[in-house]
């Protein structure tokens, strides 16, 4: 097992935000279709947090 270290949060927050939205349909999975709707919002290049 590694190592545990006591982790501090040091308040950030977000001064912007943006709302999108997006429907995708996929045969082959649910993370696909995740994928296609991200794709369809135009944020598929986005990292997600």
């Amino acid at each position: 097992m590694g190592r545990v270290q006591n982790v501090t949060a040091i308040g950030l927050k977000p001064r912007k935000f943006f709302v999108v939205k997006g429907s995708g349909l996929s045969k082959t999975s649910k993370l696909n279709a995740f994928d296609a709707a991200l794709k369809r919002a135009g944020i598929s290049h986005c990292n997600l947090v």
